[in-house]
């Protein structure tokens, strides 16, 4: 499967977002105590959403939550990691291409409430 030399984007674009992510929790949760009490009920709700126990096929296609799962970045780099490993899944540019847009989005709003709430870390914690 040619495929497989996706494998080092699949990665980056993986770990982009779990960083973007990561540093918008870390900053907003310096001045919100309480997002320590959601971030766990909103991965569970977005485990929900992303095809990681059942395949994107399952869904009725042109449905809400078929769009509801496609919206979600993770989705595409799950399915492609399906279809590379174990030849099964869709494997789409396009949908990569959208999460790698999330991703930099994502890393950069990081960043940047990140560097912004920098200032402050000392004083809150």
């Amino acid at each position: 499967n040619l495929h497989i030399l996706a494998l080092p984007i699949l990665i980056i674009i993986m770990a982009g977002l779990g960083m973007g992510i990561g540093l918008i929790v870390s900053s907003l949760t310096t001045k919100y105590r309480d997002i320590n009490f959601l971030v766990p009920m909103a991965l569970q709700f977005l485990m929900y959403l992303s095809p990681a126990i059942y395949p994107l096929s399952m869904t009725k296609p042109n449905s809400t939550h078929r769009l509801l799962v496609v919206l979600n970045p993770m989705t595409s780099i799950i399915e492609a990691f399906r279809n590379i490993f174990f030849s099964r899944g869709t494997f789409s540019w396009h949908l990569l291409a959208y999460s790698a847009c999330v991703m930099c989005i994502t890393l950069f709003v990081g960043v940047l409430l990140f560097n912004r709430a920098e200032k402050n870390f000392i004083d809150t914690v």
